[in-house]
């Protein structure tokens, strides 16, 4: 397995003999901070060489061989989608020939870190949830299945005083007007549907809608209605057990 070390603001890529640390220029762009990372990805804050903007780069990890097929139907779905309540791809720049998502810079935290700290009011969270539900809407308008809706892929953007919530993340994200077969597990399981979790059933809006709704459960009550450890513990919380609703 391809292995990662952050240490001090570096970030080292395995098998891609590519080194991002603070201060490293990338196309236009100068590293100045790792902003995140997850399981397949590091998000870096950039800065515009000549302009002084700043921006959001987002490196997939190299973890599989779609690697560069894998971000650019990402870039490719989200570029589609009106940046209202998405964050939006602006470009795709290459590093050592691997492509990476160049993204605006949200000023603020996610909905995980508010939660880690903070229990929305009934108000508020129908609040956090209506413009989750109007991002999502966007995308299903437009064909797209996000897939991996939860607390670290909703942003909360501050401008001028102003919050916007913002859905981020469309890397599970599938196009349905394509004919490829999507089924099989994909997802984060505390947040999947019945069906999703199963494998079997192919990408479906109602998939996002059950995940708003184990959203909404989290905000109210502090946790996800169904725990487990791995999939299988999951699978069988839904077939077995009620919903834990606090």
């Amino acid at each position: 397995m391809n292995k990662e070390a952050i240490l001090f603001g570096r970030v080292i890529f395995a098998g891609l003999q590519m080194e991002l640390q603070n201060g490293s220029v990338v196309d236009r762009y100068t590293v100045q901070s790792v902003l995140g990372q997850g399981g397949m990805a590091t998000v870096f804050r950039v800065k515009h060489s000549i302009l002084g903007t700043q921006h959001a780069l987002k490196v997939l990890k190299p973890l599989r061989s779609t690697v560069f097929e894998d971000i650019i139907r990402e870039g490719r779905l989200q570029a589609r989608l009106d940046p209202e309540f998405i964050v939006p791809v602006n470009d795709v720049i290459t590093i050592d020939g691997t492509p990476a998502l160049l993204m605006p810079l949200v000023d603020g935290c996610s909905l995980r870190e508010v939660l880690n700290s903070y229990r929305p009011t009934p108000s508020e969270t129908a609040a956090i949830l209506a413009s989750i539900a109007r991002g999502v809407a966007i995308a299903h308008a437009e064909g797209i299945i996000h897939r991996d809706l939860k607390p670290p892929n909703i942003l909360l953007d501050v401008h001028k005083g102003a919050v916007r919530i913002r859905v981020a993340d469309f890397g599970l994200g599938v196009s349905v007007d394509t004919h490829e077969d999507h089924r099989g597990f994909a997802g984060t399981p505390a947040y999947s549907s019945p069906e999703q979790l199963s494998g079997r059933a192919s990408p479906h809006p109602a998939q996002d809608l059950w995940a708003i709704g184990v959203i909404a459960v989290e905000c109210l009550t502090g946790q996800t209605p169904f725990r487990g450890e791995s999939l299988e513990d999951f699978r069988e919380a839904h077939e077995k057990h009620l919903p834990n609703l606090g």
